[in-house]
């Protein structure tokens, strides 16, 4: 996705493992630029490293602009997942993306309008 996106890649990436010549630094300091990543509590990016559902699920919603509405997902509603307790830093993006969603495009522009 971060191909296609059209934002500034002025921002400084900072992550130490990412190196300057990495084939793929480009597209992380895009997906940076709009906040659909932003790397580990410890300033990392861990490149090698698999990325699973929860990080998944998170990246998703961001690119999507999906906020999962905390309390209604408090009051039962979504999906739960044994492995993903409430107290899991991505719960709440696991629920909004297992959430069946609609959305509307305006015929004008390219944005869409998630219920």
């Amino acid at each position: 996705a971060a191909r296609f996106a059209r934002a500034s890649t002025d921002k400084a990436l900072t992550f130490p493992d990412v190196p300057a010549d990495a084939w793929y630094r480009g597209a992380v300091q895009t997906a940076v630029s709009y906040g659909w990543i932003n790397g580990y509590e410890d300033g990392t990016f861990r490149p090698e490293q698999p990325i699973g559902r929860a990080e998944t699920a998170a990246i998703i919603n961001r690119m999507l602009a999906r906020i999962a509405d905390r309390s209604a997902v408090d009051d039962g509603a979504g999906t739960r997942f044994p492995d993903v307790p409430a107290s899991h830093w991505a719960f709440y993006d696991v629920v909004e993306a297992s959430t069946e969603h609609d959305y509307t495009r305006d015929s004008n522009t390219a944005e869409e309008s998630w219920s």
